[in-house]
């Protein structure tokens, strides 16, 4: 998504919550947190969800919640703050990918620190192939 198409977007989320008509709680509502995560910067994550703790759970548009990020960024830091302030570590993305899953290729010391939490990996659910037009 562009930055001009963010930005509309947070303005009009913005508008209709100031109306009372909705409240913001999709991740894609929040790119400071998203940049903040994305470059390791723990003092912005932890004012972010410090303010807001449930920003720590949501997703974006594709399923990836903050906690994703940190795991593919490779921000140990990071990653256990936003499960201090309640990442779900099982959540998976539009693909069924978890944070583990994404941390398991990426960085050993979170894929590490989330098997001791009880994470798994591979729980992305693929469709099963059969049927007549694979001529089974």
């Amino acid at each position: 998504m562009t930055r001009s198409r963010i930005r509309i977007r947070q303005i009009i989320v913005a508008l209709a919550a100031a109306l009372g008509a909705v409240t913001a709680t999709h991740a894609d509502d929040h790119p400071d947190l998203s940049l903040a995560v994305r470059q390791g910067n723990l003092a912005a994550v932890r004012a972010i969800v410090e303010k807001n703790a449930t920003l720590a759970t949501t997703a974006d548009g594709s399923g990836l919640t903050p906690l994703h990020a940190a795991a593919f960024d490779g921000s140990e830091e990071v990653a256990r703050l936003l499960i201090a302030h309640g990442a779900d570590i099982e959540a998976g993305e539009s693909d069924g990918r978890s944070a583990r899953d994404l941390a398991e290729h990426r960085s050993a010391s979170i894929d590490r620190m989330l098997a001791a939490k009880g994470a798994r990996t591979g729980l992305a659910a693929f469709p099963s192939l059969t049927g007549p037009y694979l001529d089974q």
